[in-house]
């Protein structure tokens, strides 16, 4: 079989299979120059592989070469060209009328012939005539150029911008998410998260990220503690857990006798019994 590679391009974005049959002794971290939709480009290989995956077709480009210290300069200076254009377009945008459009980023390929413009907005400028305009002064700003314009949905615009996010620490988007999961609203409430906007969602303005792949430790925390509203036997008398607290360990639970409340430990149950599973009356009732 011959051999694949797979080739990313941005750091936390999605990896590309190349024919690696030129290069058969290409090693994960080496950097290849191959062909792409927007160009030439230069790209590390993150991973080796005889076979692909099954009913998925074999890549039709091949990997290039291994890049050269050239290469290397040449991809620099395209960076250089792609942060120049970033702020271009935003004045340009900004004289040309456009509202409400925020550009991201700029991709130059390794040749300086193909420019990428990814941009975010919750409008529809595409059929304005300052968006017109716009695109009239970026063809003048770069004559005999290759210009590509990609929209970007605000996931990826969060990701691509890059920043911190509400926990003081980097996106994790932009730091190691290579795919987007499915982030649901009883994440948050099992997780025991403040339910208002700004405690729960991300700069995106979406549910965070981070609710869906923090979700099963917070499952495998709590499988071993009552669930909430299960009535529970306590060294105090009966009552009804009222708070879940996976993280600490912890079970409030509000006695029937006297409705104090009072907490539990994993200590605690371990002593009193195990809890009651989802099937037990004791659980059902509420």
């Amino acid at each position: 079989m011959a051999p694949y590679v797979y080739v990313r391009f941005r750091r936390a974005g999605p990896a590309f299979a190349y024919d690696a049959q030129p290069l058969p002794h290409l090693q994960v971290g080496e950097y290849v120059v191959v062909r792409t939709p927007r160009g030439p480009q230069v790209g590390w290989v993150i991973r080796r592989s005889e076979t692909l995956p099954e009913n998925t077709e074999a890549p039709k480009e091949k990997v290039l070469r291994v890049a050269t210290p050239r290469d290397l300069v040449l991809w620099q200076l395209a960076q250089n060209k792609a942060l120049e254009a970033l702020v271009n377009a935003r004045a340009l945008a900004r004289n040309a009328g456009v509202r409400e459009v925020r550009f991201i980023l700029v991709e130059v390929s390794l040749d300086h012939q193909t420019y990428t413009f990814e941009y975010h907005t919750e409008n529809e400028p595409e059929s304005t005539k300052a968006w017109k305009r716009f695109l009239q002064q970026v063809q003048k700003a770069y004559p005999g150029r290759t210009l590509n314009f990609v929209r970007l949905g605000a996931r990826d615009a969060a990701k691509w911008e890059g920043g911190l996010g509400v926990c003081g620490m980097e996106r994790c988007c932009s730091a190691f998410l290579i795919e987007f999961q499915p982030v649901q609203m009883r994440m948050a409430k099992e997780q025991n998260l403040s339910l208002a906007g700004g405690d729960i969602t991300g700069a995106c303005g979406r549910l965070r990220c981070c609710l869906a792949f923090e979700q099963p430790v917070y499952q495998a925390l709590r499988a071993d503690l009552p669930r909430l509203k299960s009535r529970i036997e306590t060294p105090r008398g009966r009552g009804k857990v009222v708070e879940v607290r996976p993280l600490q360990g912890q079970v409030v639970v509000e006695l029937e006798e006297d409705r104090t409340r009072i907490v539990l430990t994993r200590e605690d149950l371990a002593l009193i019994g195990d809890p009651p599973c989802p099937s037990c009356p004791q659980a059902a009732a509420a």
